[in-house]
């Protein structure tokens, strides 16, 4: 049958306020990843961060590497459609094949056929790394530990985001509930006269990567920062976006330059500088020069490179990656912090 413009349906499009949403990007919000949500609602995010439980707080330490330990949870609500009750969207996370929650978790980034090698031997999860993307990374060893026990890092992610179900939390849900009725109400008058996809591009600045989607859903979100979270299910759609006002380029600055200051608040990273400084180097001479295992320089190699402070030469004959300092980016930290703090633009 051909398809005509009369054969054509309507996408399904809702716009609601969604509990489990909110609460995994809270819980998101709170480990300070991705860099975006560096400083957003700082005072909320200390407050509750310290009422967790110590296991949610180990939780938090053992993925300080990861670029987002917990963003990827999303997907779950995507894929579940559990919008309201976090205890069913567990049990669903939970009754996943393992393999399955894996791939999910890191973002699709890798096929079946490496998911299955990984688990096999979990060593080999170290040659994929590279694979993953930006809201899947994560240091070698912990790629590598994941697979060994992906069971145990289901449960503590779980636990973590459960962990968040706190008074605090239910407090600014109650305070932003105005907030979220009057952006709810504002796009569905928006959705009155342009279309789901129009709508999603004024929100993302960019249009989705398909025409034909079925069904869109609009979540409005506070936790996420500024960031419009979209989320992609066969011929579904689903965009949390933020009802929070954009922030003005000076506030954008201040979160950039406070997630690079941060990197250099550790005086094994400053040491690690110091010593590129002086000539490039590699992981294991780092190791043996300051006395830290070569796991826990690898972790502090990732951040700085994050930050843009340090540069890895590729892999020569014998495979071994040279690291050195990047002075451009150092220069340009320095002089961005001196610009804000004493030529602020009016």
């Amino acid at each position: 049958m051909p398809i005509t413009p009369e054969s054509i349906q309507d996408p399904v499009v809702e716009v609601r306020f969604s509990y489990t949403a909110e609460l995994i990007l809270a819980s998101t919000l709170v480990t300070g990843r991705p860099a975006s949500v560096t400083g957003f609602d700082e005072e909320w995010r200390r407050a509750q961060e310290a009422s967790l439980p110590e296991s949610a707080r180990r939780f938090i330490e053992r993925t300080r590497d990861f670029s987002c330990p917990t963003l990827s949870f999303i997907d779950f609500v995507a894929r579940t459609r559990e919008f309201d009750d976090p205890d069913r969207l567990f049990e669903g996370v939970r009754s996943l094949p393992i393999k399955r929650f894996l791939a999910i978790l890191l973002n699709e980034d890798l096929p079946d056929p490496a998911l299955d090698e990984c688990l096999a031997e979990p060593r080999r999860a170290a040659y994929h790394r590279s694979r993953l993307s930006f809201f899947s990374r994560m240091p070698e060893h912990d790629l590598v530990a994941l697979f060994a026990d992906p069971e145990a890092f289901r449960r503590e992610l779980i636990g973590y985001v459960a962990a968040n179900r706190t008074e605090a939390l239910e407090s600014r849900l109650r305070d932003l509930a105005p907030a979220y009725a009057g952006r709810i109400e504002s796009l569905r008058t928006r959705l009155g006269s342009a279309s789901p996809l129009e709508v999603v591009t004024e929100i993302k600045k960019n249009p989705p990567s398909r025409k034909d989607y079925t069904r869109f859903t609009f979540l409005p979100s506070h936790f996420e920062g500024y960031m419009n979270i979209s989320c992609e299910e066969e011929d579904r759609y689903l965009l949390l976006f933020s009802i929070v006002p954009s922030p003005s380029p000076s506030d954008a600055e201040a979160a950039r330059l406070s997630e690079q200051l941060r990197t250099l608040a550790d005086r094994s990273r400053i040491e690690i500088l110091r010593l590129l400084s002086v000539s490039p180097s590699y992981g294991k001479e780092i190791s043996a020069r300051l006395g830290l295992t070569t796991a826990t320089v690898s972790r502090h190699l990732d951040q700085l490179k994050k930050a843009g402070l340090v540069i890895e030469e590729p892999a020569d004959s014998q495979n071994v990656k040279i690291l050195r300092v990047d002075r451009a980016g150092i220069e340009h930290l320095l002089d961005g912090t001196r610009k804000f703090l004493f030529n602020p633009t009016p």
